[in-house]
């Protein structure tokens, strides 16, 4: 899973020479009932979120540099939020899902449809400029600024909330001769955050506008990829708002959150899980315990669990961790508000235990063919969407499949007629989904 995105790179070389290559990285997302294919899990950044430091409701609120107006991030009452979706804060339906796109760079948006189906929005391109090798997205609590990590620069959009309609936003793109990995939002909705180069950036979002400001001694020092070029989630943000995790090719390494600045701590202990070769995917579950999975040049490794101390942000390695051994080079991890489920790519479903934080694998990837891309969970846990392709193919659509989630059981069932197409296997592909509410 973990390879789609360099065997992409390769595409658009072999393109350039005049021969097609597609690999079909994402299986068929046929609107049929039971076909459409593996899973991918990694989280986005962050989409976990909460709240006990500042204060549960999140609301985007805060300072001058607080993000969306009105930034909602749910009801602080359960302390539990949506993990790995690309959207901080999250615990009501999704209304819109942007798919992020290469060669073009613009993110495709579409609106939510109660059974999980996508509607066009209209794309604004307010200037002929579009990012280069674009990787994931984070949105805001509120629905409002959209961010995208591209290679280099982050891409700032504001989105129309009645029609999911994009504007891309002056000053555009931010930090612009430096290539990002990934991208995450607190879950306030006051600061970004943007993993590359080994470093973290740290910006705060601001009031109305969601112009980025760099953070007084931004960049902090992290550490080099496992894996350099393709799309993962390898920043986290906890339910508390307390502390975010970068996954580094010598471990996961934990940072303090100022809640009035944004600035960054190191964790003391960091790295984590530093015998752990090639850190990859994080994710950060209502539970508070964190999941990661490996990058390597075959399938392999399982899905790591540590437990996070509430007070020092220090993760423990969880009893019988690694979980599904032979799962490997998952992109993107992806947990509802609930925090009972986690899907991982290409190894399905998995329920928690939220004591212990043990996984157990309950269902496999809803597909026969292919391998899918990128799932991400509707923060009220009901529902599940995947890039796919419409059918196994060299040459062949490439979009977003819903699936129906069953809550017992976790098991997924493809929504008849929901295949949305985004882009064409000939000329692009799309390699990160993220939604808000």
């Amino acid at each position: 899973m973990g390879q789609s995105y360099p065997k992409l790179f390769l595409i658009f070389l072999v393109l350039a020479v005049g021969v097609y290559f597609s690999g079909c990285a994402a299986s068929r997302g046929s609107g049929s009932s039971s076909t459409n294919s593996n899973g991918s899990g990694a989280s986005s950044s962050s989409g976990s979120s909460g709240s006990s430091s500042s204060s549960g409701s999140s609301s985007g609120s805060g300072s001058g540099t607080s993000g969306s107006s009105g930034g909602s991030g749910g009801s602080g009452a359960s302390n539990s939020f949506a993990a790995g979706i690309g959207g901080a804060g999250q615990v009501s339906a999704a209304k819109f899902l942007f798919g992020i796109q290469i060669p073009g760079g613009t993110p495709v948006p579409a609106k939510v449809n109660s059974d999980g189906t996508l509607t066009t929005a209209h794309v604004n391109q307010t200037t002929g400029i579009n990012a280069n090798s674009p990787t994931n997205a984070a949105i805001d609590p509120s629905g409002t600024f959209l961010y995208q990590a591209a290679q280099p620069g982050i891409w700032a959009y504001t989105i129309n909330r009645t029609t999911g309609d994009i504007t891309q936003m002056p000053n555009t793109p931010f930090a612009s001769s430096q290539n990002f990995d990934t991208i995450a939002i607190d879950q306030t909705g006051r600061f970004v955050y943007a993993y590359g180069g080994g470093e973290v950036f740290a910006y705060s979002i601001q009031s109305g506008t969601g112009q980025l400001v760099a953070v007084p001694g931004s960049p902090f020092m992290a550490g080099p990829p496992s894996q350099t070029f393709g799309p993962t989630n390898r920043l986290a943000v906890d339910q508390t708002n307390k502390f975010l995790y970068v996954s580094a090719s010598t471990g996961v390494i934990g940072f303090t959150i100022d809640s009035n600045t944004g600035a960054l701590t190191m964790i003391s202990g960091s790295p984590f899980g530093s015998t752990v070769k090639g850190a990859y995917a994080i994710v950060v579950v209502p539970s508070d315990h964190l999941y990661e999975t490996t990058y390597s040049t075959t399938p392999g490794g399982g899905i790591y669990g540590y437990s996070i101390d509430p007070n020092t942000g220090a993760l423990t390695a969880v009893a019988g961790s690694p979980f599904s051994p032979n799962c490997g080079n998952e992109i993107n991890m992806t947990a509802p508000a609930q925090g009972n489920l986690m899907f991982a790519a290409g190894c399905g479903m998995f329920t928690v235990n939220t004591t212990t934080g043990a996984l157990t694998h309950v269902a496999n990837d809803p597909g026969n063919v292919g391998v899918a891309d990128w799932p991400v969970f509707d923060p009220a846990g009901k529902l599940l969407w995947l890039i796919t392709n419409d059918v196994n193919c060299w040459h062949c659509d490439t979009g977003v499949t819903a699936y129906d989630v069953n809550s017992t059981t976790g098991a997924l069932t493809a929504v008849p007629n929901s295949f949305f197409v985004m882009q064409n296997s000939f000329s692009g592909a799309i390699v990160s989904v993220a939604i808000t509410q």
